[in-house]
């Protein structure tokens, strides 16, 4: 068995040269079993109880925070509380991966899933960095494990995390309780593990955690490899090496345990990686291909890049058949590579063959598919301000702090027989529910589109042409709307703030002056 899902995150301001909104575009396609559906659920603000109910366990309220989750929309296997990615409210975008080691296999008692954590940091963050908190303080409570996948199969790993928002970027990676991070933040150098040890103290409800972290520090690098903060993918297989900001107390441990390192000086996070498992799925393969699209589409718009990435099959395409590679070598023809208009091209077939938009196939390996595409473009609409910068600001001004958010959503299994479908500002988030039950069901979105796909793997050539018209034709004239709109909204925006501010100076001064009273209501008028 294995899971193929792939993440990425763009700030295209600071490589496109002609993309001046800033923020984030984050992206990911989720890769489960080929008759697990997935639902598309948006979740309002809810007031918190006693306890909240994950997939297999309750976990007690976070205490000192506000009374009320912040709302999310997420991307859900059907009989899963967690989700394989989502956005809340705030901007926060989480998406998580299947890691595999050897070294350190993952529990199979029930505890909190990977997409537990991806649900719960999105309900109690307001930035990427408290997700971060979230996700690292509870994995030290509770731990992970549990069977990630339903239908009678069992499958069990740990998890690597995407983390962003307007602002920055968080690698999360782990191993059991044990996590290592590195923040990315493209408008600054990157870092380096010159480390100094500090303490971090974690509080939930019933108990204090105490990790020791070790934290990087900032040395001065180039422009070209400060590229690396401006487009961050994980895949599976770790991303983390030698370089990190944080590594939990027992990780270095661990390593030390299992013959990986012989501490702090050599420890390197990849080699808990397992060889077969990361060998076979191609993690560093497809995290490497998404670093070299986003370069060769760099000036083209974000949005449109993300949905090109996410439909991938690889520049080689796919294996051949076994019977026409028989045929080639007899032949003395070596070329297996296959542009996606031949008539032999089949992105299902192959052995191995993990390519960003996955199709399941034969054999051990690709017994899964992508299930979901998910593309999130988060605006900042000003600078955020301090806390303590806010007294005396209206509700008009305090809103415009709340990034503006851009989904764009398949709700259906293989993103290149899909539409990308918009919703532009969280309060039209609900439009894009989806519900599927475990079989076939005609009023299921994901279940009708899965006729359509497979019927199109029959002969994916001949099908796919009309289908690709149907997808420019409307994608482009959805993406050239929602790009005015979106620049409405920003625009509006900004002509309410310059007005409150400079209604606020000119009062100011007028309360300066000896005819305030006249002076004023000139000015009001």
């Amino acid at each position: 068995k294995m899971f193929s899902c792939d993440t990425f995150a763009l700030y295209p301001s600071h490589y496109h040269h002609h993309h001046h909104l800033g923020g984030v575009v984050f992206a990911k396609n989720t890769d489960r079993p080929r008759n697990e559906p997935i639902e598309v659920r948006y979740v309002p603000p809810t007031p918190y109880g006693g306890l909240t109910k994950c997939t297999y366990i309750s976990i007690p309220t976070p205490a000192g925070t506000t009374s009320h989750t912040k709302g999310v929309l997420l991307c859900c296997p059907r009989w899963m509380w967690g989700a394989e990615m989502g956005v809340n409210e705030c901007g926060v975008c989480v998406g998580n991966e299947a890691l595999f080691s050897s070294a350190s296999p993952p529990r199979t008692h029930r505890s909190l899933l990977g997409m537990d954590l991806v649900r719960l940091a999105l309900e109690r963050s307001s930035n990427a960095r408290e997700a971060v908190n979230v996700i690292t303080t509870l994995l030290a409570a509770y731990g992970q494990g549990g069977n990630c996948t339903s239908q009678g199969e069992e499958f069990y790993y740990h998890n690597g995390f995407l983390i962003a928002d307007p602002e920055e970027a968080w690698v999360v990676e782990t191993i059991g309780p044990y996590h290592i991070t590195k923040r990315f933040h493209p408008s600054t150098q990157t870092t380096t593990n010159n480390t100094t040890s500090t303490a971090t103290t974690h509080t939930i409800p019933t108990t204090t955690i105490t990790t020791t972290t070790t934290t990087t520090t900032t040395t001065s690098t180039t422009e070209s490899e400060r590229e690396d903060e401006r487009v961050v993918a994980i895949s599976n297989a770790p991303t983390l090496s030698t370089e990190y900001d944080e590594v939990s107390d027992g990780l270095v441990e661990l390593a030390v345990e299992c013959g990986l390192c012989t501490g702090l000086h050599d420890f390197d996070f990849s080699k808990f990686a397992d060889y077969t498992y990361t060998t076979l799925g191609e993690g560093n393969k497809r995290r490497c291909r998404v670093r070299e699209l986003v370069a060769r589409h760099k000036d083209e718009d974000p949005v449109t890049t993300a949905m090109k990435i996410l439909r991938d099959h690889g520049d080689e395409q796919n294996d051949l058949t076994l019977s026409e590679k028989n045929n080639n070598d007899e032949n003395n023809n070596n070329n297996d590579e296959v542009e996606e208009d031949d008539p032999r091209f089949d992105p299902s077939q192959g052995w191995t063959g993990q390519q960003l938009c996955m199709h399941a196939a034969h054999g051990p390996v690709r017994r899964s598919q992508t299930t979901c595409s998910m593309i999130c473009q988060v605006l900042p609409r000003r600078p955020r301000k301090s806390e303590n910068e806010y007294e005396g600001e209206s509700d008009v001004e305090r809103e415009a702090e709340v990034p503006l958010v851009v989904v764009w959503i398949t709700g259906t299994s293989a993103p290149c027989t899909s539409l990308f479908v918009p919703a532009i500002g969280f309060e039209n988030m609900a439009l894009l529910n989806s519900h599927a039950g475990p079989t076939y069901s005609s009023d299921s979105l994901w279940w009708n589109h899965e006729v359509l796909h497979r019927r199109v793997l029959w002969n994916y050539p001949y099908h796919m042409r009309p289908l690709r018209a149907i997808q420019e034709k409307l994608e482009s004239k959805w993406l050239q709307e929602a790009q005015s709109h979106i620049q409405r909204i920003l625009d509006t925006q900004n002509y309410n703030n310059k007005n409150n501010t400079h209604n606020t100076n000119t009062n100011t001064n007028n309360n300066n002056t000896t005819h305030n009273t006249n002076t004023n209501n000139n000015n009001n008028n």
